[in-house]
């Protein structure tokens, strides 16, 4: 006769659930952003090292929070290759783009996204740009990872990386000056705020190649397109914030002391 047991009460209980850390961080960060840059703008207060360090810890929160569904998926062994491939195409993307105007076009970076490494001829390589490439495109591949097939993932969470960044072009180029096009309209014309075609003709190709070997290491398994919703939408609402900030008259600096 199967008697009902403390034991069985135990065992038959829910197990509650932590609430998500992860998604609370990142939507935080998000708002220390926001209501910094508002502060600063309308007090006239420089931020000095808080906003570096600001920026550094909110990019290594987003990355951190879409690395590690692929990590529960493929192992940690096989997640760092994975994440640090994506890492590497991203890095050299850029630096190629830099020097040749492929596969982007003709930019060069402002000293406005610090901390910034100084490279030859000049020009400046902002030192979190490898991971901003990694956010998003881990993020973009989860919103698709284990609802589509291998080749749909890949190109649609390309497509969805794109969109991102027509969104955030007009914040980082037109309002907070990150990069200029040095030559909007090579080699095929310009878009929209003297942003050239082949830039998002690129965008497309690296995400998609990123996604690709993201594909390659076994990332598919991850089931957390939740956070990469999280990921993108934070992002975005981050970018075109501090892009609306940037309208707001800069006050003058306040003096220190008497």
């Amino acid at each position: 006769m199967w008697q009902y047991t403390k034991w069985t009460h135990l065992r038959m209980t829910p197990k509650r659930t932590k609430p998500a850390i992860l998604p609370r961080l990142v939507w935080g960060w998000v708002a220390f952003g926001l209501l910094g840059s508002l502060a600063s703008r309308l007090t006239g207060l420089d931020p000095g090292l808080i906003q570096p360090i600001a920026s550094a810890l909110t990019l290594a929160t987003f990355s951190v929070a879409v690395a590690m569904p692929i990590a529960r998926a493929v192992g940690k062994r096989r997640a760092w290759v994975a994440l640090f491939g994506v890492l590497v195409l991203g890095a050299a993307s850029e630096l190629c783009g830099l020097y040749t105007g492929l596969p982007f076009g003709r930019y060069e970076y402002t000293q406005a996204w610090q901390p910034t490494l100084a490279l030859p001829d000049g020009k400046h390589f902002p030192a979190l740009l490898p991971f901003a490439w990694l956010m998003v495109v881990c993020a973009g591949y989860l919103v698709c990872a284990h609802q589509l097939t291998k080749r749909w993932t890949a190109l649609i969470a390309a497509l969805l990386v794109t969109a991102v960044d027509v969104v955030m072009e007009w914040a980082v180029v037109v309002q907070l000056d990150y990069w200029n096009w040095t030559d909007p309209r090579w080699p095929i014309g310009e878009l929209a705020w003297g942003v050239p075609i082949l830039n998002f003709v690129g965008w497309f190709v690296i995400a998609w190649l990123g996604a690709e070997w993201l594909n390659l290491q076994g990332a598919q398994r991850a089931k957390s397109s939740a956070i990469g919703w999280t990921v993108l939408t934070a992002h975005a609402v981050l970018m075109l914030g501090l892009g609306l900030i940037s309208f707001l008259p800069q006050q003058p600096a306040l003096p220190l002391g008497r």
